[in-house]
């Protein structure tokens, strides 16, 4: 499977520096078997990055509310794979 992560227009401004625009969110975290990672987003990266490539036929996927608690930044996990 191939997690893509899918930001709004808020996190694609070019990077000016200086003003926040380096700030990195992590928007969700993943379990796939025993290993963990954390799917981050940074001001300036493209709009559509894979993030993530299982090495399992199942992944957790836990989504962070703590990123949405001071501003409001949208955001898509999409998928591409096989459904069993």
């Amino acid at each position: 499977m191939i997690l893509y992560l899918i930001t709004g227009s808020q996190l694609t401004a070019s990077r000016h520096g200086g003003d926040g625009s380096d700030a990195c969110y992590e928007f969700a975290s993943i379990r796939d078997g025993g290993a963990k990672k954390s799917i981050v987003g940074c001001l300036g990266d493209k709009r559509e990055t894979v993030v993530y490539t299982s090495a399992t036929n199942s992944i957790q996927i836990y989504v962070l509310d703590r990123v949405l608690a001071s501003q409001a930044i949208y955001f898509l996990l999409q998928y591409s794979g096989t459904i069993l």
